[in-house]
């Protein structure tokens, strides 16, 4: 009977394992893919973020002539709930929606760009 426990315990833990991510923590924030669109968001500073995005499998590497510095190591914490995983620093916070991609930033209180969303 012990035995019995011990095995359904462990396909049991297994199983919550095998379950994937829908997000990959990076050095300076994640990356995610939403459909056949990854998406990458990275951590400039506590204050700004920049978005990635291009058609999964082919990876992003233009260089821009308008972002001129780094992406830095910042802390931020990554909470998913809901089907929406939301990117904190200290001053902003990001939230994407992992079914349709939308992306919105907030300070600590209050929204800072919110897209409005166009119903057909």
């Amino acid at each position: 009977m012990k035995k019995f426990f011990s095995i359904c315990f462990l396909l049991f833990f297994l199983s919550m394992n095998s379950q994937s991510q829908n997000y990959q923590k990076t050095n300076h924030g994640v990356k995610l893919k939403i459909d056949s669109i990854e998406v990458e968001i990275q951590f400039y500073n506590p204050y700004t973020v920049r978005i990635l995005k291009s058609l999964y499998g082919k990876p992003f590497d233009k260089n821009s002539l308008s972002v001129t510095t780094n992406p830095q190591n910042i802390n931020f914490t990554i909470n998913e709930k809901n089907n929406e995983l939301r990117l904190k620093s200290n001053h902003i916070q990001i939230y994407i929606n992992l079914t349709n991609g939308i992306i919105s930033f907030w300070d600590e209180v209050l929204p800072i760009f919110q897209p409005r969303v166009m119903q057909i």
